[in-house]
């Protein structure tokens, strides 16, 4: 376990790590270690992978980034909290939204393959009756009555 003094240096390498922008400022000297920056700008992501909702075999993946840039007062660990909550909260309404829109979409495939299926059945049965009713156009006497 690091000392408090190791601590501290791997927490503020930490936020250097997370912080795309830092700010130099004037720093502390931690033990011939002199390290200081100002957060500029947090980026959080939230990623899941669940289930297929149709197949077995398959699995639906969500990834959301959100990028925060702040200002001076700010309190990053607050944002980056703030930032992580709200990006898990969108990552589970995507996968939801991806699951739902999956099932409406086979559904409406299905629909479409229906269509065709009764539409081809109708063509030949068309077909058929016009053919029986060839048969009679020499006999109009033998026709059905309509």
């Amino acid at each position: 376990m690091p000392s408090g003094r190791h601590t501290r240096i791997i927490v503020q390498v930490l936020a250097l790590l997370w912080a795309d922008v830092c700010e130099p400022r004037p720093g502390i000297n931690l033990g011939g270690v002199l390290f200081m920056a100002i957060i500029k700008r947090i980026t959080v992501r939230a990623g899941r992978v669940v289930p297929h909702p149709l197949y077995s075999y398959g699995n639906v993946k969500s990834d959301l980034e959100i990028v925060a840039d702040l200002e001076d007062g700010d309190d990053p660990e607050k944002v980056r909290q703030e930032l992580q909550a709200k990006v898990e909260s969108d990552v589970e309404q995507h996968v939801s939204d991806l699951k739902e829109g999956i099932r409406d979409l086979q559904g409406a495939t299905e629909q479409r393959e229906r269509i065709k299926r009764l539409e081809a059945e109708l063509t030949q049965k068309t077909e058929e009756l016009n053919a029986i009713k060839a048969d009679f156009s020499d006999r109009p006497l033998l026709a059905p009555k309509k």
